[in-house]
């Protein structure tokens, strides 16, 4: 089972969905702006995509430009909490296989998870 977090705004995202669906693969998808994640999905996520919730953020966004880049958010958790309500400035998409997660910046990286 592969699961895409994805926000139907984004290009990338929907580039690397289409990746997946050319492959014949048909993932179920997480909005994630519909349907946020819980802090405890982003952690889960964050360890198996081994990063830190700050290789997640958009610092170009304009919500972490206006409200964020100005504090210092040094613990994981503000930044989690900042993403879910925020989930624009998240990084994606996401895709998850067989427990292994991959951010798929550029899209045609999705297709690493399927190696």
């Amino acid at each position: 089972m592969i699961t895409i977090y994805h926000n139907p705004n984004c290009g990338t995202s929907t580039k690397a969905l289409a990746l997946l669906n050319e492959k014949g693969i048909h993932p179920t998808v997480r909005d994630v702006v519909e349907d946020p994640l819980s802090s405890e999905e982003l952690f889960h996520l964050l360890d198996l995509l081994g990063m830190d919730a700050m290789d997640l953020v958009r610092t170009n966004h304009p919500v972490w430009i206006a409200e964020f880049s100005s504090l210092e958010l040094d613990e994981e958790e503000e930044i989690v909490l900042a993403l879910i309500d925020n989930p624009g400035m998240m990084q994606r998409p996401i895709v998850v296989k067989d427990g292994r997660a991959i951010l798929a910046r550029p899209s045609e990286k999705v297709l690493e998870i399927l190696a």
